[in-house]
């Protein structure tokens, strides 16, 4: 059984190559524009920056994190009209007001870890 700091790690990892992963079916059909290379690229920077420990062990680095993708997968799911992009961000969403829950009352309300 894994320990809780390798299951952080395995999910902050598992993030990241989520997002990249849309990120190259956004790239690869769909016209994007400058801005949104912009944001795709700081949501990357900092997804990576969650694989830092002092920034992964933070409280508050799971529903930051949640939330960021949350919000760049919906304004890509509101360009491209996509249902399915719509749903993922709404259950991202749901999960980010979760974790901010957790953050703020100490619970450990729907935690696997």
């Amino acid at each position: 059984m894994p320990s809780a700091e390798q299951f952080r790690i395995a999910t902050g990892v598992g993030f990241l190559l989520l997002w990249l992963g849309f990120l190259a079916l956004q790239i690869r059909y769909g016209s994007v524009t400058t801005l949104e290379y912009v944001v795709a690229g700081l949501v990357t920077l900092f997804l990576l920056a969650g694989l830092i420990p002092a920034v992964r062990d933070h409280p508050a680095s799971p529903p930051i994190s949640l939330g960021v993708c949350a919000g760049a997968v919906g304004a890509s799911a509101v360009r491209n009209g996509s249902v399915v992009l719509s749903v993922f961000a709404v259950l991202m969403g749901a999960a980010a007001v979760v974790e901010l829950y957790n953050w703020r009352t100490g619970s450990e309300l729907l935690r696997f870890d």
